[in-house]
């Protein structure tokens, strides 16, 4: 396949190309949800200026699972708790529900029934990004960021969101798997 030689590139350094390889593989070895979601985060903290920032996963240590709110970046401890018990009815579980990314970039233009309409949160989010936590088709969770600012994410913005997805939704099914493991009884 040959790259079209005006589309635009993105240059990335071989320091932070040997940095992502290294989080990639932590994300790839993590022991719990919240390990992958502080590693998640680490990408977001390194190529992405955003106010808010959450990770939902599905945790599968309950039964039935629940959606839980594994890292907020932005949120008190009051709009994180909030969100988590709301996520099912705005856009994260929107995206849990569909599979489908969703980017708003001026909360004030959509319906008056939007998700966006009833937040959580102290201050108003005038642009979102989220997208779902997949693989094969099986949807694990999303991962979003929100700014007081519209139109504030672009397609850089939603390609580091896509590598940071893309690579939990990896390690997902292999912590998943684990854990049913050790739940096993000893004798079957």
């Amino acid at each position: 396949m040959s790259r079209d030689p005006a589309a635009p590139t993105t240059r990335i350094s071989v320091e932070d190309l040997q940095w992502l390889v290294g989080v990639a593989g932590r994300m790839g070895v993590a022991r719990t949800l919240h390990e992958l979601a502080l590693r998640c985060e680490e990408v977001l903290a390194r190529f992405a200026v955003v106010e808010y920032d959450g990770l939902y996963l599905w945790d599968f240590r309950t039964s039935p699972p629940v959606l839980r709110l594994l890292y907020a970046h932005g949120f008190s401890e009051e709009e994180r708790l909030v969100a988590e018990q709301t996520a099912l009815e705005r856009h994260p579980g929107w995206v849990v529900r569909t599979g489908e990314a969703l980017w708003v970039p001026d909360t004030r233009l959509t319906s008056p029934d939007s998700p966006s309409k009833n937040s959580p949160r102290r201050t108003e989010m005038r642009s979102r990004l989220w997208l779902p936590v997949a693989k094969d088709g099986e949807v694990f969770g999303a991962f979003g960021i929100a700014s007081a600012v519209p139109d504030a994410f672009d397609e850089r913005d939603r390609e580091i969101l896509t590598f940071v997805a893309e690579l939990a939704g990896i390690a997902y099914p292999r912590l998943r798997a684990e854990h049913s493991r050790h739940e096993q009884p000893i004798f079957s």
